[in-house]
């Protein structure tokens, strides 16, 4: 099924972004529209729909489905490797499928994990004085914490084939994020597309 096709049959739901995301949690960033028109039929295209965020700065926050794209203020070269994969979420699953192209995916060395969580806890209070107490918790260390990507050219897209393509400048970073959700029991959890 084509990215539109699936867009085509969301009907009345729509993705949204007022900013007022700023403790970073729960689910996906979509919400039903009792009043919103009928989506009329798309056309079968290869083209997929892209949010251009070349002006972004650093502490802005960008959703695709489960993950957080988070920009820094600079590379964290100290902190990071660079990984054996393009793929942002680990598994096999279409809902996984998020591919940086046109960019330098990294992963945190194990010994400096704390560090690069921190550098992202204090890049969100920063930026975003509505989050002065943000902090990335859970029963795990580490659990929310995925890769940091540095955009190396100016086609530098996380692509996916359910959600809108994030698109960034050439010398953005930025940080991935997992989303959480609660269990039944209550409990923090990773969501997953």
């Amino acid at each position: 099924m084509s990215i539109q096709k699936e867009i085509s049959e969301l009907g009345n739901k729509v993705a949204w972004s007022t900013g007022n995301e700023s403790d970073f949690t729960g689910g996906t960033a979509v919400q039903t529209l009792p009043s919103a028109p009928a989506v009329p039929p798309l056309v079968e295209t290869k083209t997929p729909s892209i949010f251009d965020n070349s002006a972004a700065q650093p502490g802005d926050a960008f959703f695709q489905g489960d993950l957080i794209l988070l920009v820094l203020d600079e590379f964290p070269k100290d902190l990071v490797v660079p990984s054996k994969t393009a793929q942002l979420a680990e598994g096999d699953t279409k809902g996984s499928r998020h591919i940086v192209t046109g960019g330098k995916v990294f992963v945190a060395e194990p010994n400096c994990r704390e560090k690069l969580q921190n550098l992202i806890e204090a890049t969100v209070r920063r930026h975003n004085p509505k989050c002065k107490n943000f902090k990335l918790e859970g029963p795990e260390k580490f659990m929310w914490l995925g890769p940091v990507v540095l955009a190396d050219t100016d086609e530098c897209n996380v692509t996916h084939p359910q959600h809108p393509w994030q698109k960034f400048a050439k010398g953005v970073t930025f940080a991935t994020i997992f989303q959480r959700n609660l269990s039944a029991e209550g409990r923090a959890i990773r969501a997953r597309d």
